[in-house]
């Protein structure tokens, strides 16, 4: 029998497919606010048409298509629209019901509203737009209506410290020891590299400073921030940044925020590792660090408390039952679920 295919052309077939898959994904709207609609049946030619009312009623441009062969729709929502005054439906049959609708969030359900509840609230114009009511499009809005406390560590949450360092522990082995990584199963980074801990401190007290003030951001830091400060969110960024590691510690993290053109409420550089009693101070609803530890004292102290550990960084370090958050935005889906809860409380 011929054989039509080769080990080769089934690898190659596969890479493309995968390559195409990507570019498919790369290319769909993200919307950490998902909506879907679930109906009692198929909608005629299974397409369904959303408006949403930004401040000029319902027109074309603002409206999202969808199809699907099933009884249930995704539309994936556009920043533009997180805010609305008004929210419609239009359908191929008119006589369909709705059976659900719900909100999510990176498949997390953040919302929904019953049958029971939509059929009490929907009203038809005109347009054969179904309407939906002013408590439907408050409890939409309520994503992001509730105004939170943030707390954020620097290092490692919003610059990415552990790459600078690794570069500059790799530059340092090779002008004074030349052995390289001699161990990659170690729980943090200093343990990788044949330095005693006294010439980590010496190398931190010389080097530090000048360190942070080259820094670059995690991916997705400004982008979000950006976000929960136009959401009227407060941010509160508290760092461990001590003598003699930094001479100047505030000045110099203020300049390197600026530079960045990293937005916040307040700076405040804590001179000790239990960053509690400054959480309370500011009352935060919620903060994020990249410390095992530091997250463990502070959730002792009843502060609601979030490890950060990027795919960038070199800590280890077991962390139990913490929650944890890999990326910006992980840790701002946890904000939108926090900020739903907090609402009408």
């Amino acid at each position: 029998m011929k054989k039509y295919f080769n080990t080769k052309d089934i690898i190659v077939s596969l890479v493309f497919i995968i390559f195409a898959l990507w570019l498919l994904i790369s290319k769909m709207p993200v919307g950490y606010v998902n909506l879907s609609i679930e109906y009692e049946s198929k909608l005629k030619e299974n397409t369904s048409t959303i408006y949403l009312d930004i401040g000029n009623g319902f027109v074309n441009e603002d409206s999202i298509e969808s199809n699907s062969k099933n009884k249930s729709f995704k539309f994936y929502i556009d920043e533009k629209f997180y805010h609305i005054n008004n929210f419609g439906i239009k359908n191929n049959d008119n006589n369909i019901k709705i059976k659900e609708i719900s909100i999510s969030s990176r498949n997390n359900i953040l919302t929904k509203f019953s049958q029971e509840e939509i059929n009490n609230k929907i009203e038809e114009d005109n347009s054969n737009i179904i309407n939906l009511s002013q408590e439907f499009i408050n409890k939409y809005n309520n994503v992001r209506r509730y105004h939170m406390k943030i707390g954020l560590d620097i290092d490692n949450v919003i610059s990415n410290f552990d790459k600078k360092l690794m570069k500059e522990l790799i530059k340092e082995d090779k002008n004074k020891k030349n052995r390289g990584i001699i161990n990659h199963n170690v729980t943090n980074i200093y343990q990788m590299f044949d330095f005693s801990a006294e010439e980590i401190e010496e190398l931190f007290c010389n080097k530090c400073e000048e360190w942070a003030k080259k820094l670059e951001l995690n991916e997705g830091a400004k982008h979000f921030i950006d976000k929960l400060m136009d959401d009227g969110d407060e941010i509160y960024l508290i760092s461990h940044r001590v003598y003699p590691h930094y001479t100047n510690a505030f000045e110099t993290t203020k300049q390197w925020l600026k530079d960045k053109k990293i937005r916040y409420t307040k700076l405040i550089i804590s001179n000790e590792n239990d960053k509690t009693p400054y959480c309370k101070e500011c009352k935060v609803d919620i903060m994020f660090d990249d410390s095992v530890n530091n997250c463990n004292k502070m959730i002792l102290g009843g502060i609601n408390c979030y490890l950060y550990r990027g795919k960038n960084m070199y800590d280890k370090t077991p962390y139990g039952n913490l929650r944890v958050v890999q990326n910006w935005e992980e840790l701002y889906h946890e904000i939108l679920k926090l900020k739903l809860s907090k609402e009408g409380k």
